[in-house]
């Protein structure tokens, strides 16, 4: 458990503090939004996330909305669901609607395991608004490459008392994780120069939390956890105990991740 009072900041391209290993972008599209992280990470080695700021802004009113629902409507302190599904090659773009079928079961999954606490958490609404941007988000990956395999999580929480600095198992040189924070409290990155060893069941040890600082990613920014030799860079929810200013320290949040793994690898070996 770390202690209170880290120094957390907003990643914002504007901001002269921003480490080396973040980069930011902006794209009108998922299409131009991933052609600039395959560009910034064959540029620099030394990048392991790239923050597609204002991605909300392609995102309409009703729809985020929409997206925001299920997060206001569970109580558990604590629910995720982790999906997997195989994509044939090329079918990503040519047929919609198989995707949309797989995302469909993945969102019944989910009302099944909370209706168990009395909960129905997506309804059509919040699951088609999904199912469209995770659909564009895979063909601009198809067309790079042709998408193998996805993983879809989505996790509604509570800000914990406990901060858990991890890694997603990223390090793959065909494996991108995209995250986007679509209610409550933002995700916070830890740069690799902080990060020291790894303790019991991979969570990462801080060198020094005291002169340490978190980098919080704005509500709607897409983030792009690009493979690395290293292990890329380290990750947690919010809690008490960091004692943030940015957020609210018994915020609720919505947090959606995809797994991307391609036939052939999109980034370079690093």
């Amino acid at each position: 458990m770390y202690q209170v009072h880290m120094n957390i900041e907003e990643i914002d391209a504007q901001n002269p503090n921003l480490p080396a290993d973040i980069a930011v972008i902006s794209a009108d599209s998922y299409q131009d939004a991933l052609q600039k992280v395959i560009d910034v990470s064959s540029l620099d080695l030394d990048i392991s996330l790239v923050v597609w700021q204002g991605a909300g802004d392609l995102v309409p009113d009703d729809i985020r909305e929409a997206l925001k629902m299920p997060s206001q409507k569970i109580t558990r302190s604590n629910f995720n669901i982790a999906s997997q599904y195989k994509v044939e090659p090329n079918k990503a773009v040519l047929l919609p609607i198989a995707m949309h079928e797989d995302l469909q079961s993945h969102f019944d999954k989910m009302n099944d395991k909370a209706a168990r606490f009395g909960q129905t958490v997506i309804d059509d609404i919040h699951a088609k608004a999904l199912t469209a941007h995770v659909q564009e988000l895979c063909a601009a990956f198809n067309a790079h490459s042709d998408v193998q395999e996805y993983k879809r999580l989505d996790r509604f929480q509570t800000c914990n008392v406990q901060v858990f600095f991890h890694r997603d198992r990223h390090n793959k040189f065909e494996t991108c994780r995209v995250i986007r924070n679509l209610e409550g409290a933002g995700t916070i990155f830890m740069e690799e120069k902080n990060i020291g060893g790894v303790g019991h069941g991979g969570a990462l040890c801080l060198n020094s939390w005291k002169e340490a600082t978190g980098w919080m990613l704005r509500p709607y920014d897409m983030a792009f956890m690009l493979p690395t030799a290293k292990g890329g860079i380290g990750h947690t929810w919010p809690s008490k105990d960091l004692n943030a200013a940015l957020f609210s320290s018994q915020a609720q949040r919505h947090f959606e991740s995809i797994d991307i793994t391609t036939a052939a690898p999109i980034f370079k070996p690093r």
